[in-house]
C-alpha cells in the first residue's frame, strides 16, 4: 500500500466518525446485520401503525375493527416507501416524500455499522463480494419483516399491489447508498459496494454534492412557495379543515399528515415553474396561462390552490426559480475543479450536475406516485417526464451560463 492509499484511507476513516488508530472491532456476523434491518423495519411500521391507531381510537365515526386498522396502518407504512395500495378500482399511489426521507434515515442510521463490518475473505474472493455480504443480510432481515407484516393487510378493506415489495426493496437500497456515501463522500464508500470492474467517473463523482444543492435548493423554494400560498389563503385552509369536523385529535394528525406531503406539493411547485405545471383532477391542469375549474378531495391544504381562471404573462417570471438553481448549481460546480481548470472540465461538472439534478427530481416525482382514487383522481401531480425534460434544460442554462461568466472573468483579468 503506498502512502497515498494509506492518506486516503485514513481520511476515509475520519469520515465514518472512526479513529485510523483505534483497535479494529470484530466483525457484524450476518445474523446481527439481520437484526438490525428487521428492528430498522419493526421501528419504523411501529410508528406508522401507531398513529392510524391512535387516530382510529379517537374517532367517533369509526365503523372497523381493530384488525382491519392495523391492515391499514401496514397499508400506509407501505404506501411511505413507494408502495401502491389498491381497493377495487381505486388505486391510490401518492408517498408522503418527507415520510419515506424519515425511513430512509432511520436505514441509514441502522446500516451504518453494518457497511464497517466485513468479515474474513475466501481465498480469491473479490473484496466488493465481502462488503456486500452484511448488507445482503441486512436486506434480508428487513424483507423478512416486511413480508410478516404484510399478512396485516389481508384483514384490511385495501391491499398493497405487488410493486410494493419492489418499493420497499428500493428504499432500503437507497438508504445503504446514501449511508456509503456519506461514510466516505469522495465516493470510495460507494464504490466498496460496486464491483472491482466497475468505476464511476471523476466527472460524476465532483457533479453529485452541487447536485445536491440544486435538488435541496429548489425542494426549499417550492416549499416556501407552498408554505405561503397556505398563510395567504389560511381562512380558506381552515374553513375546509373545520368543515371535516376531525376533531382535536384527528384535526391534529391531518395537519402532520398534509406536512408529510409537503415535499410533494414541492415538487408540483417546481413543475410549474418549469413549464409543465401539476394537476388535481384529470382534465383541471394549473400552468402559466391559467388553473382550470374541477372538483377538488376535500383536503384542506388544496384550499391555497390558485382560484380558476387565466394568469397574467407575468406569471412567466417563476421560470427564474429553475434558472437561480442552475446557477446554484453552476456556482457549486466551479468550486470542485480547480479554478485554471479547462472550459471543458468546469462544463462537462456542471453540464453532469444539472442533469442529475433534474433526473433526481424527477426520480422523487416518479416515487410521489399520482393517484388519489379513481376515474378523475387517478391522474393527480406533476408529469414526471416533462418536467425532467424542461427542468434538466432550464438548469443546464443557468448552469452553463454561469461557467461560461466565470471563463470569460477569468480570461478578462
Amino acid at each position: 500500500m503506498t502512502a497515498i492509499d494509506l492518506i486516503r484511507s485514513a481520511r476515509a476513516t475520519r469520515a465514518a466518525g472512526g479513529d485510523p488508530d483505534a483497535p479494529e472491532r470484530p466483525p457484524l456476523t450476518p445474523r446481527t446485520a439481520a437484526l438490525r434491518g428487521a428492528v430498522a423495519a419493526a421501528a419504523s411500521a411501529l410508528v406508522v401503525v401507531g398513529v392510524v391507531v391512535l387516530g382510529w381510537g379517537a374517532s367517533s365515526r369509526s365503523t372497523v375493527g381493530l384488525l382491519p386498522t392495523l391492515g391499514l396502518g401496514i397499508d400506509g407504512w407501505l404506501l411511505a416507501h413507494g408502495g401502491r395500495i389498491a381497493a377495487g378500482q381505486a388505486h391510490v399511489a401518492l408517498t408522503p416524500l418527507l415520510l419515506w426521507a424519515g425511513i430512509v434515515s432511520l436505514v441509514v442510521y441502522a446500516v451504518r455499522p453494518v457497511l464497517s463490518s466485513e468479515g474474513r475473505a475466501a481465498e480469491d474472493e473479490p473484496r466488493w463480494a465481502i462488503r456486500i455480504r452484511p448488507v445482503a443480510a441486512f436486506t434480508g432481515g428487513y424483507a423478512v419483516i416486511t413480508a410478516l407484516l404484510g399478512l396485516l393487510t389481508l384483514a384490511a378493506p385495501a391491499r398493497p399491489d405487488p410493486i410494493s415489495a419492489a418499493a420497499v426493496l428500493g428504499t432500503v437500497i437507497v438508504g445503504i447508498v446514501v449511508a456509503a456515501w456519506r461514510s466516505s463522500p469522495d465516493g470510495a464508500g460507494v464504490r466498496g459496494l460496486l464491483p472491482d470492474r466497475v468505476s464511476v467517473p471523476g466527472t460524476v463523482r465532483r457533479a453529485v454534492a452541487p447536485a445536491l444543492w440544486g435538488i435541496g435548493g429548489l425542494l426549499v423554494a417550492g416549499a416556501v412557495v407552498v408554505l405561503g400560498a397556505v398563510v395567504i389563503a389560511f381562512g380558506d385552509v381552515r374553513h375546509v379543515q373545520g368543515e371535516l369536523g376531525a376533531g382535536v385529535v384527528g384535526g391534529t394528525l391531518l395537519a402532520v399528515g398534509q406536512l408529510l406531503y409537503l415535499p410533494n406539493l414541492a415538487l408540483w411547485v417546481i413543475s410549474f415553474a418549469a413549464g409543465s405545471g401539476f394537476q388535481i383532477v384529470a382534465g383541471a391542469p394549473t400552468t402559466w396561462s391559467g388553473s382550470r375549474a374541477g372538483l377538488m378531495p376535500m383536503i384542506p391544504v388544496f384550499a391555497a390552490l390558485p382560484s380558476p381562471g387565466g394568469f397574467s404573462v407575468v406569471m412567466a417570471v417563476v421560470i427564474l426559480i429553475p434558472l437561480g438553481a442552475g446557477v446554484l448549481v453552476g456556482v457549486r460546480s466551479l468550486r470542485t475543479v480547480s479554478r485554471l481548470s479547462s472550459l471543458r472540465t468546469k462544463a462537462a461538472v456542471a453540464a453532469t450536475a444539472a442533469v442529475l439534478t433534474a433526473l433526481t427530481l424527477g426520480a422523487l416525482d416518479g416515487l410521489a406516485g399520482g393517484s388519489l382514487g379513481a376515474y378523475r383522481l387517478a391522474d393527480l401531480g406533476a408529469p414526471a417526464l416533462m418536467m425532467t425534460g424542461l427542468l434538466a434544460l432550464e438548469l443546464l442554462v443557468g448552469a452553463l451560463g454561469t461557467v461560461l461568466w466565470d471563463v470569460w472573468r477569468l480570461h478578462r483579468h
